[in-house]
């Protein structure tokens, strides 16, 4: 079957490059906005499970041209829907329509659901009601695709993160930024990682360093409600090194707690209630050290000094108090358009815009070389 994963425009290859590591032999292509995998329902399916990076998981069912209701209705009423859920389900419709004749969005979901009941009543299925799996319907220049969702919720939600801070990042593009990094950067030559955040917040980037190839189990997907959901999860990949320990600062006691009970149970852990900018340098590590940060962009976190003149300082510290081999910050683009001063043998090895919650941002890697 064709399946679409659906990533954040920016980071389609990164969502290419997971999906290639956890399933080698599947035919795959980057598009704006995600990646195109072909293949079986259950494996397929697995995506949801063992993938940290895709946004949702889509599954193809039909592709036409028309710029009439009535054909819309025939197509969507004649597919065998049994093939791929069950018909006791409630649909809910997504509607996204661009350089079309149709593009009434309403009276679109109101035709795919006539369909859905005429289809659903003609072979004499009952309606459980709450049982729901969405079908995404997409027209571009007449032409419109029918995606029902695998996924359920957005596949940034875990199941194992309970308490969130104020600005909180999402677990998909933490994770995004951890494998870029890791691929590029990491030393194979036996060496752990540490991780450390500086503004730790709710502790995502450690939780998704910590949990970087474990399968996802505490939550549910909507490919629980489909048809042959025989789904076939991988061995996870073999990686040249691993996430050894994790740090983290905190001014704020309210938010530490919440990482501190995201991260409960987890071996390696040392989370630190004090002001980054005023904590004592860390000891040196035999480890590689990873400093990831996603900072205040000024926005719902409000900064009293000049965004620029904050990251400065913050890349200043990073260096006298961590001493990284590489670091990763992600900051709003608006506050990153000059030069930085950077402090000595620091130099920037990659930078990547995208969309972080509606706002610009750059997420930029350190290498760091020593004297």
């Amino acid at each position: 079957m064709k399946f679409f994963a659906v990533a954040l425009p920016g980071l389609e290859d990164l969502v290419q490059a997971e999906i290639g590591e956890w399933f080698p032999d599947l035919p795959l292509e980057a598009v704006h906005g995600g990646v195109n995998v072909t293949a079986a329902i259950g494996r397929g399916l697995a995506m949801n499970q063992v993938l940290k990076t895709p946004t949702r998981i889509l599954v193809r069912v039909a592709e036409f041209r028309t710029r009439d209701f009535p054909t819309l209705y025939k197509t969507i009423k004649k597919i065998d829907w049994r093939e791929y859920i069950d018909p006791s389900c409630e649909l809910e419709v997504h509607v996204s329509t661009r350089l079309s004749r149709l593009k009434i969005k309403s009276r679109i979901e109101e035709t795919c659901q006539d369909a859905w009941v005429d289809y659903r009543n003609e072979i004499r299925a009952t309606a459980v009601r709450g049982k729901k799996v969405g079908l995404y319907v997409r027209f571009v220049e007449d032409v419109c695709t029918l995606s029902l969702d695998t996924s359920g919720e957005r596949l940034h939600k875990r199941g194992s993160r309970s308490f969130v801070g104020e600005a909180p990042l999402r677990e998909t593009i933490a994770a995004a930024l951890i494998q870029m990094v890791e691929r590029k950067h990491a030393v194979a030559d036996g060496r752990g990682v540490e991780l450390v955040d500086p503004m730790v917040g709710s502790g995502t980037f450690l939780l998704e360093a910590a949990f970087r190839d474990e399968v996802i189990q505490g939550r549910e997907f909507a490919f629980d409600h489909f048809a042959k959901a025989d789904v076939k999860v991988p061995a996870a990949p073999s990686r040249p090194f691993r996430f050894e320990s994790f740090v983290g600062f905190e001014a704020d006691k309210k938010t530490l707690s919440a990482a501190e009970q995201n991260l409960k149970g987890l071996d390696g852990v040392i989370l630190r209630q004090e002001d980054f900018f005023k904590s004592e340098p860390l000891p040196p590590s035999e480890k590689q050290r990873w400093v990831f940060c996603n900072p205040p962009y000024g926005e719902r976190i409000k900064v009293k000094e000049p965004l620029a003149d904050l990251y400065v300082r913050l890349f200043a510290a990073v260096e006298e108090k961590c001493r990284p081999d590489v670091a990763c910050f992600l900051l709003p683009s608006k506050a990153v358009k000059g030069k930085f001063r950077l402090p000595i043998g620091w130099k920037v090895v990659e930078k990547r815009p995208f969309l972080n919650g509606g706002i610009p941002v750059t997420a930029f890697v350190f290498q760091i070389q020593r004297a």
